[in-house]
């Protein structure tokens, strides 16, 4: 039965893969200067066409979306397996996909930093991979709808690392923001003392 919890998360979920998608859009036209810099890294040899990433985003988002909405129609059903404490670790994986791919374009992109994306990235798929599980579990339409997001993710995490296995040089972020230049001062400091 559709219940007004079901009507709830379908405007939600609806409002925050559109809004995800407008800011992403409007941060992607503004940041035509980054064209430049992208267009100059050495990508991966399995890299689509500039275009397919605006036309997969809507494509994925739109299945994100409708997963969302039948999930929680699943988990409303009385006959339901899932447990309370799944449903809010479903919610919670599920709203905070948005935040991090919002970070990862500011990361990647504003600050010309591969380095810093690929560390979001790589959160973004381990919890895009468990919300993928989580909704499995709860009914299989769902799970199938949201597969080729999680699929995408994980690709996507395979492009960042090939850019920041083959263009070292790139990061823009100052070397004493960087996780890996911290990483060896402070050990250096260590083994100095």
């Amino acid at each position: 039965m559709w219940t007004h919890d079901c009507s709830v998360a379908a405007s939600v979920n609806s409002a925050l893969c559109l809004l995800t998608l407008l800011v992403g859009w409007i941060l992607m036209r503004v940041a035509s200067r980054w064209q430049a810099w992208y267009d100059s890294l050495r990508k991966a040899p399995w890299t689509p066409p500039s275009w397919a990433f605006a036309v997969a985003w809507v494509i994925n988002y739109s299945l994100l979306a409708a997963a969302g909405v039948l999930a929680t129609y699943y988990y409303e059903q009385p006959d339901s397996d899932a447990s309370s404490t799944t449903n809010v670790t479903v919610r919670v994986a599920y709203y905070l996909q948005f935040p991090l791919h919002l970070a990862w374009i500011g990361l990647f992109f504003v600050l010309r930093s591969p380095v810093s994306g690929l560390v979001i990235l790589l959160l973004t798929s381990g919890i895009a991979v468990s919300l993928g599980v989580f909704v499995w579990s709860v009914h299989a339409i769902p799970g199938a709808l949201i597969t080729p997001y999680v699929v995408w993710i994980v690709f996507a995490t395979s492009l960042n690392i090939y850019v920041v296995l083959y263009n070292p040089s790139t990061d823009d972020t100052p070397s004493y923001k960087r996780p890996s230049e911290v990483l060896v001062r402070t050990l250096n400091r260590r083994n100095v003392a």
